[in-house]
C-alpha cells in the first residue's frame, strides 16, 4: 500500500469549530485554501512521514436563486483551482425546524410576539448529500489502496461506520478537529488517533474577512 496520507475535509464542520475556537464570526470566515493545503502537506511529511496525496473538500452549494450564490460560488471557483486539494459540493437547502414552530407557539400563548420584538427567527441552512459524498470517497479509495492514512476532518456519528470500514482495510484513521470542537464520543474513541488543532495552526489558514 503506498505510504500516502489523504485528508477528508467536512468544510462546514471546520469553518463553524475554527471560526469558534478563533473567536470570529462563522460568516465572515474565510479558509485561505492554498494555505491549507500547505499546512496539511507538511503536518504529512514533517509529522506522519508520510507522502501527501491530496485533500478533499465538501461542501454544499447554495441553488442559484439564493442572494449569496454569486459570492459563494466565486470562493468555490478559487478553491477549485487550488493545487492538491479536489472539491465535492453537495447543496444546501433551507428549512424550518419543527421545534420552531413549536417555539413560537409556546411563544404566543405566553403574549410574546418575536416579530414585534424584532426578533427574526426563520428557516435554517441544512447541507444535503455533503456527508454521503465524503463517506463514499473515503470509503472507496480505501479499498483502492490510494492510501495508507485517512485524515478525517469532522466530527459527526454519521461517519462511525465508513470509519470502521477504512480500518477493515488496512488504513489508519486520523481524526482531526480544532480544540474544543463537539466530536462524537464514541467517533473519537473508534479512529486509531486525534489530531487536534490549536489556534495557531488554524490561523494559518484561517480569517476573518472585513464587515
Amino acid at each position: 500500500m503506498p505510504e500516502r496520507a489523504a485528508f477528508f475535509i467536512d468544510a462546514g464542520f471546520l469553518k463553524a469549530e475554527g471560526a469558534k475556537r478563533l473567536g470570529i464570526s462563522p460568516a465572515r470566515c474565510r479558509i485561505d485554501a492554498v494555505a491549507a493545503v500547505a499546512f496539511l502537506r507538511s503536518l504529512s511529511s514533517d509529522e506522519w512521514g508520510l507522502e501527501f496525496l491530496r485533500a478533499y473538500w465538501y461542501d454544499g452549494r447554495f441553488p442559484p436563486d439564493d442572494p449569496r450564490s454569486p459570492s459563494q460560488q466565486r470562493y468555490l471557483d478559487a478553491i477549485g483551482l487550488t493545487p492538491g486539494l479536489t472539491i465535492r459540493l453537495g447543496t444546501v437547502k433551507q428549512v424550518t425546524p419543527a421545534w420552531l414552530h413549536a417555539l413560537r407557539a409556546a411563544l404566543a400563548r405566553t403574549g410574546i410576539d418575536l416579530d414585534g420584538l424584532g426578533v427574526r427567527m426563520g428557516p435554517v441552512d441544512v447541507q444535503k448529500g455533503v456527508d454521503a459524498l465524503l463517506i463514499l470517497d473515503l470509503v472507496r479509495l480505501a479499498q483502492k489502496r490510494a492510501f495508507a492514512l485517512a485524515a478525517l476532518v469532522a466530527g459527526d456519528r454519521d461517519f462511525l461506520e465508513a470509519v470502521r470500514t477504512v480500518q477493515d482495510e488496512g488504513c489508519r484513521v486520523v481524526l482531526m478537529h480544532p480544540v474544543g470542537a463537539g466530536i462524537d464520543p464514541e467517533l473519537r474513541r473508534t479512529v486509531d488517533a486525534v489530531q487536534p488543532l490549536d489556534e495557531a495552526e488554524l490561523r494559518r489558514f484561517m480569517s476573518a474577512t472585513r464587515p
